[in-house]
């Protein structure tokens, strides 16, 4: 799990490194963005998702804290 704000190019480079880190285990990531304003969303869900079924995206409207998006992030774990 992830929690992100504003971390598009961190993410970008992170993402890309996950499938050859994690081999052939079976593996999910999921992406809590706190209500980016560089794009992060739309990057996820337009050149990331496709290419990564493993993703999954929730986008707050506002910036919840990292506790906050922690939280939902491990509901959705």
């Amino acid at each position: 799990m992830i929690v992100s704000w504003n971390s598009r190019e961190h993410l970008r480079s992170g993402l890309r490194a996950l499938p050859e880190a994690v081999g052939p285990l079976r593996w999910e990531v999921v992406v809590v963005d706190n209500a980016s304003s560089d794009g992060t969303v739309e990057f996820l869900e337009e050149r990331v998702a496709g290419d990564m079924p493993e993703l999954r995206i929730l986008a707050n409207r506002v910036n919840a804290g990292f506790g906050r998006g922690a939280q939902q992030g491990a509901e959705i774990c």
